[in-house]
């Protein structure tokens, strides 16, 4: 077992590079071609918001103070219950290529961004979340990258401006990498992207349209439409997006929740219009999370091994490509390098596992609300 287990090691942290090394090729190769003029392209920054008065002034102001000067803000409000309204509206007095519209259709971010769309000028749309921030030269730097005609969305990497050296936010850092490495790199996955930071060109952009203003994963819905028109995507890991990282386990639990319920909602309805090529990452995905309790029921009854023989290479596969990620992620070597391997990560894969058969079940309900994480004031 010795041998096995140091070969699913060695084989986990193969993968990691392999992901690593995949997204800095595409960085550096895409970043090597770009024209050296400045752009033209006009761009609409596109911001939902809802609830947002914490945040969203110091983000506006943000995008705004862009060196890239060629570029409307268009804020759609979804009827805020707070002052997230006024406060754009005053700013709107100011800066006049920030623009403010209130919702008309159904409450969700999807809708408020088939209405936003609509009001877009821009020939290259971006997306930002209301919690964003951006270096002065972050869009500029991307808007270069659409001088080759044949780039017609890019996503932007990310990284949270509230962390803090707590449990929760290393947990949060460590699901990421892992995500970043294994599918964001296109190992495993063709297109699957995180919403906040997509760029893509208006024009690709409404052949996909309207998104489903019943989606719980306005992103992975996108993805999906774009998967099935074959569109290429590209993840750039530099500059990042910065992002706010969930600061209590309830918020967290109930995020992730969201997004499984709404990527099974979504794979479910891809495959049921005919899109087969998601079945089998379906069986799989399926298969991996209830094999354990599964081969512990066959154990307990026929004494098969299954436990020994299936279960924890299961698992320790797992560990191993989480912790190849977090290694390579590591930036100094300190006391708590043990605690993440052996408490943080086992608790990760558990907590993480539990919460994927809890939103199976939950999938089943026909209105899911939309969960929404509490912001830290910036």
């Amino acid at each position: 077992m010795v041998y096995i287990y140091t070969n699913i090691f060695i084989l986990a942290m193969l993968i990691t590079v392999l992901g690593r090394y995949k997204n800095l090729l595409k960085t550096y190769i895409l970043k090597k071609q770009v024209k050296l003029e400045k752009p033209k392209n006009f761009v609409s920054v596109i911001v939902p918001v809802w609830n947002e008065e914490v945040v969203i002034e110091k983000t506006l102001i943000n995008i705004l103070n862009s060196t890239y000067e060629n570029l409307e803000v268009i804020v759609l409000d979804d009827n805020s219950k707070d002052s997230t309204y006024d406060i754009v509206k005053n700013m709107t007095q100011k800066y006049k290529n920030l623009f403010l519209y209130k919702k008309q259709g159904k409450q969700g971010k999807p809708e408020s961004l088939n209405e936003a769309v609509k009001y877009s000028n821009g020939d290259i749309i971006l997306f930002l979340d209301a919690d964003s921030l951006i270096e002065k030269d972050y869009i500029e730097n991307y808007v270069k990258l659409f001088s080759k005609e044949k780039i017609e969305m890019i996503f932007t990497d990310f990284e949270p401006y509230n962390y803090q050296n707590k449990i929760i936010f290393e947990y949060q850092r460590l699901y990421f990498e892992v995500v970043k490495n294994l599918f964001y790199s296109n190992l495993f996955s063709k297109m699957i992207f995180m919403g906040n930071g997509l760029f893509i060109r208006k024009e690709t952009l409404e052949k996909e349209l309207p998104f489903d203003k019943n989606s719980l994963v306005d992103d992975f819905h996108m993805a999906l439409k774009l998967k099935k028109s074959k569109i290429k995507e590209y993840f750039i890991i530099e500059p990042k997006v910065k992002i706010q990282y969930a600061t209590n386990f309830k918020d967290l639990w109930n995020q992730h929740t969201r997004w499984y319920i709404g990527g099974i909602k979504e794979a479910i309805s891809f495959i049921k219009s005919g899109n087969y090529s998601m079945l089998l990452t379906f069986i799989i995905g399926l298969f991996i999370v209830f094999s354990p309790f599964l081969f512990v029921v066959l154990d307990y009854f026929y004494k098969l091994k299954l436990i020994k023989y299936f279960v924890m290479p299961i698992y320790f596969s797992i560990w191993s490509v989480i912790v190849s990620s977090y290694i390579f992620n590591l930036k100094s070597i300190n006391l708590n390098i043990f605690k993440i391997i052996f408490i943080v990560i086992p608790c990760l894969i558990c907590t993480q596992h539990i919460n994927m058969i809890f939103s199976l079940f939950k999938s089943i309900k026909k209105n899911i609300k939309w969960y929404k994480v509490k912001r830290t004031k910036i």
